[in-house]
């Protein structure tokens, strides 16, 4: 009783949970999606990289502590 609301099933929302659970076996590496899983993953690195440079360069105390030179 408690499944019968009266609520019809979206065919987009169907389709696209299916085809996520299936993305890795239809997945293909070729030397095309190569270079943009590697500019991909670089970028986010790079990102990571410059926001930890700033945030240890910056002068709050509540991320980096005490300052050591004062």
């Amino acid at each position: 009783m408690a499944g019968d609301m009266g609520v019809k099933k979206n065919y987009f929302v169907e389709e696209w949970n299916g085809r996520r659970e299936i993305t890795e076996k239809t997945f293909e590496y070729d030397k095309e999606t190569v270079p943009w899983l590697l500019a991909t993953a670089g970028f986010f690195v790079g990102v990571y990289m410059m926001s930890k440079g700033e945030l240890q360069r910056s002068n709050n105390t509540c991320i980096n502590g005490k300052q050591k030179y004062m």
